[in-house]
């Protein structure tokens, strides 16, 4: 389940002729599609930070994420929900005002100024959000439906050989672009083995980009130690079908 919170003659051809109508059908023809970035150059393009800031409890977070789809005039953000949820004043629920929950939400792009926070949908059961933020129309962030349009959701069964920002040390503050692999863990749960994942980063199959899904909360905030050697990652399919709903919100005024 998803919920969602808003703010004469005809004469033979001249010299020539034949060149212009070639130049004419070649002006027509289809642009031909921008090749797809390699993943790991798809990670950097799409990759955003969100700040969160709770003003009456003086905590803040700082998370990762993704710039899943861009409809202008917004930006839609995928990210973990607990990222927003642990700093709330109350529990996240349908309806309500995104001022009752007493944070402030800023996306920093890849490219361009920082965007606030205008709406925010997310996944009842899995720890899934998609933050809205309209961006500075001088500067369209880059994302990740418009530089791999054949990319979907992961369907292939783990072990998958993957990348994604993840905490190879005791320094959870700095996120490194790594290699690595998903695995099936406890409750059939995929898994990145041997790594602490940056919370909220998307992680995508390193031969395709294919999303297999977000690092989910089960790695703690940035600055805090790594609990354990796998990091759980939320499906992809479900952060595409948080993100579809907040499209469709979003579209009709919601």
């Amino acid at each position: 389940m998803v919920s969602v919170t808003r703010a004469g003659g005809s004469p033979g051809p001249g010299p020539g002729a034949s060149g212009i109508l070639i130049a004419l059908a070649a002006a027509l023809a289809p642009a031909a599609a921008a090749a797809q970035p390699a993943p790991p150059d798809l990670l950097r393009a799409v990759a955003a930070q969100v700040f969160i800031v709770n003003p009456a409890t003086a905590k803040n977070a700082v998370c990762q994420g993704y710039v899943a789809e861009v409809r202008p005039p917004n930006a839609y953000v995928a990210t973990a929900k607990h990222c927003i949820a642990d700093l709330s004043l109350r529990p996240l629920a349908n309806g309500t005002p995104l001022t009752d929950y007493g944070v402030r939400v800023t996306v920093r792009f890849e490219r361009g100024p920082d965007a606030a926070m205008t709406a925010l949908v997310w996944n009842n059961s899995e720890d899934i959000a998609v933050v809205v933020a309209p961006f500075d129309p001088a500067v369209k962030p880059d994302s990740y439906a418009a530089l791999c349009p054949a990319c979907k959701a992961a369907r292939a069964a783990p072990p998958l050989r993957a990348v994604s920002w993840v905490f190879l040390t005791g320094d959870t503050l700095t996120p490194s672009l790594e290699a690595g692999t998903v695995i099936r863990g406890p409750g059939g749960r995929y898994v990145w083995e041997h790594a602490c994942g940056a919370p909220g980063a998307p992680v995508l199959d390193a031969s395709s980009g294919d999303l297999i899904g977000l690092f989910s909360g089960a790695n703690g905030y940035p600055g805090e130690p790594c609990g354990s050697e796998t990091s759980i990652i939320a499906p992809g399919a479900t952060v595409q079908s948080v993100l579809a709903t907040a499209i469709q919100g979003m579209a009709q005024g919601h």
